[in-house]
């Protein structure tokens, strides 16, 4: 009798996994007019489970010194230390209490689900859980510190709340999110854009400030943008409004400043321009974009600006008024080649690339001359088995563990203190490297594919 209960509780969490499709990063979406990030088919956040109001300044989880899933290796290897894992708080699927029923911390913190954007400073990194409908903020080390929003459609209200009620200053859905994608922060504030086509501003507590944006293609307005830049120099935020194929310029109040890029598909020439005409410099498609996700600021330089032209396949770089100077990448899995750019980032004029659909991560210099690259592809969730790409890349004798080092469709990138934080999207981890610049930077990646040229 215990046999057959056993085994029918077994086939009935089987059945359950099984209806809760992988959440990949947006950049494998297909459809033209569907690129941003997978909803989920019985386990949707548009059907969330009913949360707290947020208060005023959005209720975040109280700060704790606990780590839960931080795993550390070898400080002299290139990998430092990965933290995460897969949780859909709205159905409890795969959620975890990382101290247990008598702690402080709730069920599912320091868990992601379909996990992108990453943004960080000299001691935080912050983390846009798509799907969970939430920002996460932990120390360098992966140890959580508080998270907050829940879900809220501004298009049909569902789930929105009124964070003071309607005597307050607040507004319905102040606070909230549908499906963040894209988060800077800079020394005081932290930014965020998501699928309600706006930007919000909060504190480094969660506390909101102000936002901006509503659904359109005049100024100031936004479709389903997916990633933000703040310049930590001036007052200027730039914002990859993704599916209306450009860059937007505002300062941190939310006063629009300029406007750059227009559709083109590079591979057909569809709707592509030559900006200065036979007679000029510039090519056919140059400052155009065919969906635009990552974006970032050489702030140690001119304050040139790197977009990850995702479906081109390629980086484009401009000054910080949107003029065009150079672009690299072309399709393909080669050397300086791209499937899907995701995002950018730059860290002493080394451009770090997240070439997601490639599982890797490729530098070049600001010039766009490849330097190296890194990662390979390796799966590895609750609900699947390990993919046949997974390998332990320092073997049995080292410090690290099966699939450390390697992807599963990176989706977001942030470069902080020497270190390089990546959001590993389809296995809902953050893994963070030491940067290229830093002391002891070699990496069991290059080991090996040094070995596999020879």
């Amino acid at each position: 009798m215990l046999t057959l209960v056993i085994f029918v509780i077994a086939i009935t969490f089987l059945a359950t996994i099984s209806t809760v499709s992988i959440v990949y990063a947006p950049v494998v979406e297909e459809e033209a007019d569907n690129v941003g990030p997978p909803t989920q088919s019985s386990a949707s956040p548009s059907s969330p489970s009913p949360s707290p109001s947020p208060s005023p300044s959005p209720s975040p989880s109280p700060s704790l010194p606990i780590t839960p899933n931080a795993s550390a290796a070898n400080t002299s290897s290139f990998f430092i230390r990965e933290w995460g894992g897969s949780c859909l708080v709205s159905s409890n699927t795969n959620c975890v209490d990382p101290d247990g029923p008598t702690g402080n911390l709730s069920v599912g913190n320091g868990q992601f689900w379909g996990i992108w954007g990453v943004a960080a400073n000299s001691s935080n990194v912050f983390v846009a859980d798509v799907l969970n409908n939430r920002v996460q903020k932990f120390d360098l080390n992966g140890t959580f510190i508080r998270s907050w929003g829940s879900f809220c459609d501004l298009s049909t209200g569902q789930g929105c709340l009124d964070p003071d009620g309607p005597a307050g200053n607040l507004s319905l859905g102040d606070g909230q999110f549908n499906m963040p994608s894209g988060i800077g922060v800079d020394s005081k504030y932290v930014f965020v854009v998501d699928h309600n086509n706006q930007t919000q501003k909060f504190d480094y507590d969660g506390n909101f400030i102000k936002r901006w944006g509503s659904s359109g293609s005049a100024d100031g307005q936004f479709k389903t943008p997916e990633g933000i830049a703040v310049d930590k120099n001036s007052a200027s935020v730039y914002v990859a409004d993704s599916g209306n194929h450009r860059i937007q310029k505002f300062d941190k109040e939310g006063q629009h400043l300029k406007t750059w890029g227009s559709f083109c598909e590079v591979a057909t020439a569809k709707e592509c321009v030559d900006p200065d005409g036979p007679a000029g410099n510039l090519s056919l498609g140059d400052g155009q974009f065919n969906y635009p996700q990552g974006v970032a600021i050489d702030s140690n330089a001119s304050n040139n600006i790197y977009v990850a032209d995702s479906k081109n396949n390629r980086i484009q770089k401009f000054d910080d008024n949107g003029t065009f100077i150079k672009k690299w990448g072309s399709v393909g899995n080669g050397v300086g080649e791209f499937r899907r750019p995701a995002d950018v980032a730059v860290d002493s004029s080394i451009v770090y690339v997240v070439d997601a659909e490639n599982d890797r991560i490729q530098e070049f210099n600001s010039n766009g001359t490849f330097i190296k690259s890194w990662g390979s592809e390796c799966l590895r969730r609750f609900d699947r088995p390990m993919s046949s790409g997974c390998t332990d890349m320092d073997g049995p004798l080292g410090n690290l563990t099966t699939g450390q080092g390697q992807f599963n469709r990176p989706a977001g990138i942030a470069i902080a203190s020497g270190v390089v934080i990546i959001a590993d999207n389809s296995n809902d981890l953050i893994q963070t490297f030491k940067t290229s610049t830093a002391p002891a930077a070699f990496s069991t990646v290059d080991k090996l594919e040094r070995h596999a040229r020879q």
